[in-house]
């Protein structure tokens, strides 16, 4: 896959996800930095016009850099699962038809920050793992653990099994913060459009709302998955 931008690359080598091979722009600012990088890394690159670039991310902002992953920077599920159970991290974060890269993008970024790195996402209906994503998380997804799968019912009955308390984001629930404090436990939030599906509500045990003012609007989704790790991570 195509990635493009100075964090995502930066953040790439960084990681087991490291380009095969990066196009440069031959304006690019800093461009001796990022060459002597990727020459420490044996990484091949290209120096080459700005129109090819554009033409290569189909006009978007690559700011003068387009890296050509071998593969999609994700984990393989149980993996991922089995890091959670046996680590210290307090929330598993798992995405329910999230329908907008850039959301996906802003979702990771903002789980990062608040020590959730164990994701995963469904895959059907939903934007998958597109360049646009990388860009919006600015380069976290090189740092989480992102699984896709598409029987998230069956991964949350199974963890609740485990003694994993599984909350589900959604309006008319308990108030975040009215949380009673526990262990572990698993947040699911739903599409943008259509929320959480009915299936997956019946298999959480309980529902979590943000408070608001009155409104014709609701928080966008990126937004609302932050404020809720926040307070699920450092404050409950």
């Amino acid at each position: 896959m195509l990635i493009y931008g100075r964090n995502p690359l930066l953040e790439s080598l960084k990681s087991p996800f490291k380009p095969v091979r990066v196009y440069l722009s031959k304006g690019l600012r800093d461009i001796d930095e990022i060459t002597g990088l990727l020459r420490g890394h044996s990484i091949p690159y290209e120096i080459t016009s700005k129109g090819r670039l554009d033409q290569m991310t189909g006009g978007e902002k690559h700011q003068g850099i387009v890296a050509r992953l071998e593969k999609e920077p994700t984990h393989p599920l149980r993996e991922n699962l089995k890091d959670f159970m046996e680590g210290d991290r307090k929330i598993l974060l798992i995405l329910d038809r999230i329908q907008d890269p850039r959301n996906l993008g802003s979702i990771i970024r903002t789980a990062s920050l608040t020590g959730t790195v164990n994701i995963i996402a469904t895959r059907k209906a939903s934007a998958g793992l597109t360049s646009a994503s990388v860009k919006a998380s600015a380069g976290a997804v090189f740092h989480v653990k992102l699984s896709f799968s598409d029987n998230i019912k069956h991964i949350i009955e199974k963890l609740r099994e485990e003694g994993i308390h599984a909350m589900a984001l959604e309006r008319e629930g308990k108030f975040i913060e009215e949380v009673e404090p526990f262990g572990k436990g698993l947040l699911v939030v739903g599409s943008e459009h259509y929320g959480i599906r009915p299936s997956i509500m019946r298999t959480v045990d309980s529902i979590i709302s943000l408070r608001q003012r009155p409104s014709v609007n609701s928080y966008n989704v990126s937004v609302a998955t932050g404020i809720a790790l926040y307070i699920l991570n450092f404050i409950v």
